[in-house]
């Protein structure tokens, strides 16, 4: 009986180390997931920012950009902001189109081809499809003012057309360096 006894004790000895083992186990795997999780709710809102020029998230002051255009580039002609119906018209875009979420546009009084337009696309992956329709309004102006007034077919040629993010800004003017310096201080 004396063997038997001490087998069933070392049984029983060994089942009581495996559960605390297993208990211990659980213990820290509870312990891991915690710091895991806490890291994670502390980490995710820094890595959210992290996602480069096509990030949604980026914001712009649109007006204000359009302004400092206005002011800071040379332009040959009168420079007078646009209303929505206008925008609509020049960019083909009818009421019930969603892709463009907001919109600021100053053109000349048609004796150039000078225009602003800074646009917000309804969210990053709307942005292509709207930079189309500008290509497309560079594509309709060239067609214009080709017969009209060649001289400015050098704007046409050469846009200043920067996307980034859900924005697009378009500058025609025959100052491309100065405009670039604008867009380029108001991304950054």
């Amino acid at each position: 009986m004396g063997r038997i006894s001490e087998i069933s004790r070392g049984v029983n000895a060994h089942k009581r180390e495996w559960a605390n083992g297993r208990a211990n186990r659980a213990k820290i795997s509870r312990a891991a997931a915690l710091v895991l999780a806490l890291a994670m709710a502390v980490l995710a809102p820094a890595l959210a920012g992290c996602g480069g020029e096509g990030d949604a998230e980026i914001t712009l002051d649109m007006r204000g950009l359009a302004k400092t255009l206005i002011g800071g580039v040379a332009f040959e002609d009168q420079m007078e902001e646009a209303t929505a119906d206008a925008f609509r018209a020049l960019y083909a875009l009818d009421s019930s189109d969603e892709s463009v979420k907001d919109f600021v546009l100053y053109a000349s009084t048609g004796a150039t081809a000078e225009e602003v337009t800074v646009i917000e696309a309804r969210d990053a992956a709307s942005a292509p499809d709207v930079m189309e329709r500008v290509r497309a309004r560079i594509a309709s102006q060239k067609t214009e003012f080709e017969n009209y007034a060649p001289a400015e077919m050098a704007k046409l040629d050469d846009p200043v057309l920067v996307s980034h993010g859900k924005y697009i800004v378009l500058c025609l003017s025959n100052d491309n360096a100065a405009a670039e310096a604008i867009i380029e201080d108001f991304i950054e």
